[in-house]
């Protein structure tokens, strides 16, 4: 395993970071239990890497615990706390309450790196003048080693959050997006890391953008489509075949390998829930540079990008389909990301509705708001308030209530414990329930039917 020097923080760590996050979280986000996200975490460790990337958000955490027990000395550890819930912005009490929370799942007594989590801009002084000397508290305490943020690059692809942090240099490291469809931390990000010794994790290396072939060919489309990208820049024969044209494998192959490379980089994070996939994202990381003219084509095609995050953000995909309807073509483009693995809609909170994010999105475009397009007969999650096995309470701003796809509601310690990650009533997995707007609480309220099933 290559090692890389963390900035700062002096420590020696593995170049590749295991994400426990994302579309995976070591497979409990598609049903795995707790047990196998921990057979993981082993496996992981088998493979060299020494250091894990966790956040309660996450509900890996338990998961990360267990399977530190006895080599916890020899793992670098980072995990986060939400910033806000729907009840607006957190205070110094809250964040320390948090870490305590993570301490306790993670069965440690210290974090090496806790970071301020998914923080946008407008955020940022809040962070800045509250949290920030909270974390200072903890680490004065003992119970964190290391301050770190990391950013909202679905929203933030441009990076506003990190310029405005960085030259207040409070945080040692920094968790940043940067994937070859978007390396615009190049130009805003690493500049700044670079000359403060600052820490970086990189993180969208691949997201379904980057999945295969296909999906890339779909994110460059996009692009191309909204004028992300000129024409004249895209090699003739595209991405996949610059790629092949330089031996390299794969799309995912080639995206890993870009991120490593990069100057600025330090670890770049994987997540999954199988072990062999596992390895072969290894593999991709630890592989060298990839060929100049394979580097100077992805630089000349997406160095100038920094509207996407190669999640499949609707802000590219979502402006081919307005275009062929104005066009009067079909209004059913084959979107890759239709189906059960959409990211959830954040209008109506739930997944793969195609049809109605692109409405929201043209309304949104138009001038309409999120309540009018809910109005127009979209249903929403009910929140409901408690844990159907303990009773526990679930306010609509937990980030400890799990659901099903049919809003089966349940505590995480019930869904990730006993429950083993799978719902007793229909079968399903678990997914960590949205959590609704403040502002659209009053139109759109949270359930106060409470429902319990003996345990």
């Amino acid at each position: 395993m290559q090692q890389v020097r963390l900035g700062r923080t002096e420590r020696l760590v593995s170049a590749v970071g295991l994400g426990c996050g994302g579309h995976s979280r070591l497979g409990m986000a598609t049903g795995g239990s707790a047990a196998q996200a921990a057979d993981v975490v082993r496996a992981a460790l088998d493979l060299g890497i020494d250091f894990i990337d966790t956040a309660r958000a996450y509900g890996t955490e338990s998961a990360v615990g267990a399977a530190l027990k006895g080599v916890r000395d020899r793992v670098v550890v980072s995990s986060k706390a939400m910033v806000a819930t729907g009840a607006g912005l957190i205070g110094a009490a809250d964040l320390a309450a948090s870490l305590e929370h993570s301490l306790t799942r993670l069965a440690t007594d210290y974090i090496d790196i806790f970071h301020l989590h998914g923080v946008t801009a407008a955020q940022y002084p809040h962070c800045r003048d509250v949290l920030a000397p909270e974390l200072q508290r903890q680490r004065a305490a003992g119970k964190i080693r290391y301050l770190g943020i990391t950013e909202r690059f679905s929203d933030d692809t441009a990076h506003e959050m990190l310029q405005q942090a960085l030259p207040d240099n409070l945080f040692d490291v920094v968790m940043v997006g940067f994937n070859l469809l978007n390396p615009s931390a190049r130009k805003t990000v690493f500049p700044h890391t670079i000359v403060r010794d600052v820490g970086t994790l990189i993180m969208f290396a691949v997201r379904r953008a980057l999945h295969d072939d296909a999906s890339a060919a779909a994110a460059v489309a996009g692009l191309l489509a909204r004028g992300g990208i000129a024409a004249t820049d895209v090699a003739v024969d595209g991405l996949t075949g610059l790629l092949r044209r330089g031996g390299v494998g794969s799309v995912v192959e080639a995206a890993y390998r870009f991120c490593r490379h990069e100057p600025g980089a330090h670890v770049v994070l994987t997540g999954t829930g199988s072990i062999d996939h596992l390895a072969h994202n290894v593999a991709a990381i630890l592989a060298p540079p990839l060929p100049a003219d394979v580097a100077a084509g992805l630089r000349q095609m997406f160095g100038s990008v920094d509207s996407v995050s190669g999640n499949y953000s609707i802000s590219v995909l979502v402006t081919s389909r307005f275009r062929a309807s104005e066009e009067g073509k079909s209004a059913q483009p084959d979107f890759p990301w239709r189906g059960r693995d959409a990211p959830p809609c954040s209008p109506c909170e739930t997944r793969g509705k195609c049809e109605e994010r692109a409405a929201f999105r043209q309304s949104k475009t138009a001038g309409g708001g999120v309540a009018d397009f809910l109005t127009k007969g979209q249903d929403v999650l009910e929140l409901r308030p408690n844990c159907e096995r303990c009773d526990s309470d679930l306010p609509a701003d937990s980030a400890d209530a799990m659901i099903c796809t049919f809003e089966c509601t349940f505590c995480r310690d019930c869904a990730t414990g006993v429950l083993a990650g799978r719902c007793p009533n229909c079968g399903g997995n678990f997914t960590q329930r949205p959590i609704r707007p403040a502002k659209l609480l009053e139109q759109f309220p949270a359930s106060t039917q409470r429902k319990v099933k003996s345990a």
